[in-house]
């Protein structure tokens, strides 16, 4: 167990220098000294942070300079079915992260 009640997964490999590397990651993130651009991220996933944030999708009612255009350009993103489409959409507006999960 790491980070008093979340757990973390730790993927064994042949090379003691990773696994090092590993271990003074977790460490880094178990005690809360994570610097740099990963700060942000590290207080998402292991912070208190209550919510994830996410911005609002632009529609024509929206008002907000902020919104998130997630108009779908591609050819394939037209095959896509509806609660993948909203994935994508919930994707592109996240804040920090988006964890999208499920079958193709």
């Amino acid at each position: 167990e790491v980070l008093e009640t979340k757990q973390l997964n730790l993927a064994t490999v042949s090379s003691d220098v990773t696994m090092k590397r590993y271990r003074e990651a977790l460490d880094v993130l178990k005690s809360g000294r994570v610097e740099g651009p990963a700060n942000g991220l590290a207080q998402v996933c292991f912070g208190d942070e209550d919510r994830p944030r996410f911005k609002e999708k632009m529609d024509a009612d929206t008002l907000r300079p902020d919104a998130v255009d997630c108009t779908f350009r591609a050819e394939q993103t037209h095959k896509l079915n509806e609660p993948q489409q909203a994935a994508i959409e919930k994707a592109l507006c996240a804040m920090d992260i988006a964890i999208v999960h499920g079958p193709p």
